[in-house]
């Protein structure tokens, strides 16, 4: 499921930023709710699939060098294709 952004998001960004939004979501439903059997079932669902994509995006953008994530910081924030100026 892709949702419209205003910048373009890579893969692995994605997966995060979507497994995040759905984690609290869970995350709500057992604060309303602690022993329900709907939200378990999700919970597990999740757990079992896209819970562990998720975790192997984050290990993927935790593998980013410091100068790579500022260069991504930087073209996210500018919405926009960046080019590095910085010197090698």
């Amino acid at each position: 499921m892709s949702h419209p952004l205003p910048i373009q998001l890579d893969d692995a960004e994605e997966v995060v930023a979507l497994a995040r939004i759905r984690v609290q979501c869970l995350a709500d439903a057992l604060m309303e709710d602690p022993i329900s059997r709907a939200t378990y079932t999700e919970l597990t669902a999740y757990l079992e699939g896209p819970g562990w994509r998720a975790c192997d995006a984050l290990d993927v953008l935790g593998s980013m060098t410091t100068g790579q994530v500022r260069d991504r910081i930087a073209e996210v924030l500018a919405c926009t294709t960046h080019a590095p100026r910085r010197a090698s």
